[in-house]
């Protein structure tokens, strides 16, 4: 099993996990109702996949420089690595307002949604690229 296909795979795991932590910020947030779940029970679920996630992007992003190294060959890679960075850095920074910073709370759906549109991205320019031509 090559190293690219492990990195597509945990990008995949990652966006999985991305769309599952929309779901669940939307039942909390009222506007479905997917699990028989109490809020509080939810919301610990919401933040251990968090910390999933950043560990698993996290993964993801020491295989790509340890198995590529940097370097930007062309758009879709400077774009992936661009979009990898970003979307560990609104992570730590939703994790900081979470845990450190309450005042700035009111940011966190905002960066939740950003978030997973990244790891989308991410998806679209690695995972998906890799699936489609078979490299």
């Amino acid at each position: 099993m090559s190293i690219t296909l492990i990195k597509s795979v945990l990008t995949t795991v990652a966006l999985a996990l991305a769309l599952l932590q929309g779901l669940e910020m939307a039942q909390l947030k009222g506007y479905l109702r997917l699990l028989p779940v109490e809020k509080r029970k939810l919301r610990d679920m919401h933040r251990a996949g968090g910390v999933a996630a950043l560990f698993l992007l996290a993964l993801i992003a020491v295989l790509c420089i340890v198995s590529q190294g940097f370097y930007f060959a062309s758009l879709r890679v400077t774009l992936h690595a661009i979009l990898g960075a970003v979307v560990i850095l609104v992570l730590v920074v939703k994790a900081l307002i979470t845990n450190r910073f309450r005042q700035y709370l009111r940011f966190n759906n905002g960066l939740g949604a950003l978030a997973g549109l990244l790891v989308l991205g991410i998806f679209l320019l690695s995972a998906l690229w890799y699936f489609i031509k078979g490299y």
